[in-house]
């Protein structure tokens, strides 16, 4: 009887790693100016540089460009169908006061925004490890987000590989 070697282990663990890196460089280059697109990032509205970043209040307007997340929570209350419809598989800036915080599995964290008495909101899935500012998110603050929405997941809307937005 022949001994078993851990030669075949080894290579599929190194085809993982090999794979893996691949697939964490490529998600980085595809991100990698996301960021920098954005005007909100380098001037304030008015056109002059921003000084640093405002604590916005509670009652904050959406800024320009960005979709108010109660809005869309309320269209996916209001017509499922027709929301997913609309937003499905679209990236979409959204802002809104966070109704919730969960911690996921790692460092993955569950926000939902836009919620009220009649309807669930937005579940926004962030990467905690990767967005520190989300970390900080708390029950009542005004929050905006660059999401990919994931249409209705288990009858509630889903957005996915979130940002936190100046």
């Amino acid at each position: 009887m022949s001994r078993p070697t851990a030669s075949p282990l080894i290579k599929a663990l190194g085809l993982a790693v090999v794979l893996g890196g691949a697939l964490y460089g490529a998600h980085a280059w595809l991100n990698s100016g996301v960021d920098a697109a954005t005007p909100e990032a380098a001037s304030a509205p008015d056109g002059s540089a921003a000084v640093g970043p405002t604590a916005p209040t509670p009652t904050s307007t959406t800024p320009p460009g960005r979709l108010n997340a109660k809005d869309v929570a309320q269209t996916y209350a209001s017509d499922r169908e027709a929301a997913n419809a609309r937003f499905k598989g679209q990236r979409m800036q959204v802002h809104g006061v966070v109704n919730q915080v969960e911690a996921g599995q790692g460092q993955v964290l569950l926000l939902t925004l836009g919620a009220d008495e009649s309807h669930a909101g937005l579940r926004a899935v962030i990467d905690g490890g990767a967005q520190p500012l989300a970390r900080q998110a708390v029950v009542g603050q005004p929050l905006s987000l660059d999401c990919l929405n994931q249409g209705l997941l288990m009858a509630e809307p889903v957005l996915s590989d979130c940002r936190v937005l100046p």
